[in-house]
């Protein structure tokens, strides 16, 4: 049985994007004989972890917090907190693995800092470790920019010295970081855990009826990765010729862009029928399935070319018709109008008239619904993902 350690940022067992695919590809290890522990070496204090235990084993996964206190607000003190976390971590696996011996680290973190502290603690424990990444590095994720410096890119040829090898969720990341320091890599697109999908709700739609056309929006609404607002114009333009819709969009935005789309609602007098909602993690199967159409619109820009989204896996795994616009690698692996349906970005003219065709040929966007799910099932759920990180794992440990 392999032992592996799992080391991220992230607030556990529950939080976005990036906690739900750790814990999936956990659950899927663990499902595939290994035994994985996972470490978040960012003190409490976010939304999702302040009512979770300092450890635990959610679902056959165990967790673990380092540091746990109420985060201070002040910068230069969080700072520190953090530096001791991390500390923390480092001499906790470290007295762990003389307890019993990891066979691997993943550090889901690209930080360089962050990845140099953890390859060499598995240099000096002699336990290979592992880079699993799928987005590009800050600044290009987050301010958009081309590349990033020569000096960050120095920061992470040194920190990736270490490290035996990458997965990632792209083939442009995957050249990304080749271009910095060559590894041996693993493509895994999407990691869904299929077992929390496992609801049967059958929906149709009858507009005669006066029937509530339910479309969903789930993410973090950070309008730089997800342009929300082009969703929210193009269902200004639907609602015209379909009178009954209601737009939900599920997230967590900053204040500033939470305040700039409430001013686009109000700009387009949609007030009635849109709503900017929260929902949990045991929520979010349940929303899902209870739509009629889930949508999802990123910008065509640097940040989209390395990404496969998580809630792609999600929305198809709910078996629900969703619309998505065509960026990044996700249309390499899933067909317009066989699993999902696509639209250019920054057209919400076309999202408009495509989310028109979904609502007016509602039977037909089941069945490619259908076909989306099966195809989740065969080829991207949590335990078929763990099964190939498990062979990757396997061909890493027999090179020097």
């Amino acid at each position: 049985m392999k032992k592996i350690a799992v080391i991220c940022p992230y607030p556990l067992p529950n939080g976005m994007a990036a906690t739900t695919r750790i814990m999936s590809y956990s659950k899927g290890l663990n499902l595939n004989n290994a035994n994985v522990e996972v470490y978040s070496y960012i003190p409490s204090g976010y939304i999702y972890s302040n009512n979770s235990a300092d450890s635990g084993i959610f679902e056959g996964v165990s967790y673990f917090y380092s540091f746990r206190k109420k985060r201070f607000n002040n910068k230069v003190l969080h700072i520190i907190e953090i530096i001791i976390s991390i500390f923390l971590t480092y001499t906790i696996i470290k007295r762990k693995n003389k307890q019993s011996p990891y066979d691997f680290i993943i550090i889901s973190n690209d930080n360089p800092i962050i990845l140099f502290v953890f390859s060499n603690l598995s240099k000096n424990i002699n336990v290979k470790s592992l880079f699993i990444f799928d987005e590009f590095p800050i600044p290009i994720r987050k301010y958009l920019k081309s590349n990033i410096s020569l000096f960050k890119k120095y920061l992470y040829k040194i920190s990736l010295k270490n490290i035996s090898g990458y997965i990632s969720m792209t083939q442009n990341l995957i050249n990304y970081y080749d271009s910095i320091q060559k590894k041996p890599s693993l493509l895994i697109n999407s990691i869904t855990d299929l077992s929390r999908f496992d609801l049967d709700f059958k929906k149709k739609i009858d507009e005669n009826k006066k029937e509530e056309v339910i479309l969903t929006y789930m993410g973090n609404m950070e309008l730089s990765k997800d342009n929300v607002d082009n969703i929210i114009k193009a269902f200004a333009i639907t609602l015209s010729k379909h009178q009954t819709s209601k737009l939900y969009l599920y997230g967590s935005p900053s204040a500033k862009d939470k305040e700039f789309l409430i001013g686009l609602i109000k700009k387009l007098k949609l007030e009635n029928n849109v709503l900017i909602k929260f929902a949990t993690f045991n929520e979010v199967p349940l929303i899902l399935k209870k739509s009629h159409v889930l949508l999802s619109s990123q910008p065509n820009t640097k940040r989209a070319e390395g990404g496969f989204p998580t809630k792609v896996g999600e929305y198809l795994a709910s078996g629900i018709p969703t619309l998505l616009t065509d960026v990044g690698e996700t249309s390499k692996y899933v067909k317009n109008n066989e699993h999902i349906f696509f639209c250019e970005p920054d057209n919400p003219e076309e999202f408009s008239s495509k989310l028109n065709y979904i609502i007016e040929n509602y039977d037909y966007a089941c069945s490619v619904a259908l076909k989306g799910k099966a195809l989740i099932v065969e080829e991207f759920s949590n335990t078929i993902a763990a099964k190939k990180m498990l062979e990757f794992i396997n061909n890493i440990k027999k090179i020097k």
